[in-house]
């Protein structure tokens, strides 16, 4: 196979589904819920700079909306088989600052790290589409 052809089927296909599910799942109601204004609660105990940070982003009216619709329009994107690959990779920097926020301002690394570790697999997944973007 040419190192800049692509092939349809992502590796791990059934693998790959499910955890698609899983992070289009994640996405779709993380989204939703954040547009519904029911997903503005911190855990008691988060640390000073976390509330602070988190109260900033709301009081843009704007960031906390689009981040949601993001998030919503990557999830539909990744349900899709034909869309699954462009809407993986831009998920990604969502996750990675998911799994930063829970890391440095919560101090809580298992909900940060399934969502990035899921998404790392899906990239790689689908790995062979990417190719022809990075070759020269």
């Amino acid at each position: 196979m040419n190192s800049t052809q692509v092939t349809n089927e992502p590796k791990f296909k059934k693998t790959t589904i499910a955890l698609r599910i899983v992070l289009a799942l994640y996405g779709l109601v993380s989204g939703t819920l954040m547009l519904l204004g029911m997903a503005n609660n911190l855990p008691n105990d988060a640390p000073a700079e976390a509330v602070a940070f988190f109260r900033a982003i709301q009081e843009t009216n704007y960031l906390f909306q689009f981040m949601a619709i993001f998030k919503i329009s990557c999830a539909i994107l990744v349900l899709i088989p034909r869309t699954a690959a462009l809407g993986v990779i831009m998920f990604l920097p969502y996750t990675v600052h998911m799994f930063l926020w829970t890391v440095f301002l919560l101090g809580n690394v298992p909900p940060g790290l399934f969502v990035l570790a899921v998404n790392c697999f899906l990239i790689y997944s689908y790995s062979d589409r990417y190719k022809p973007m990075l070759a020269t």
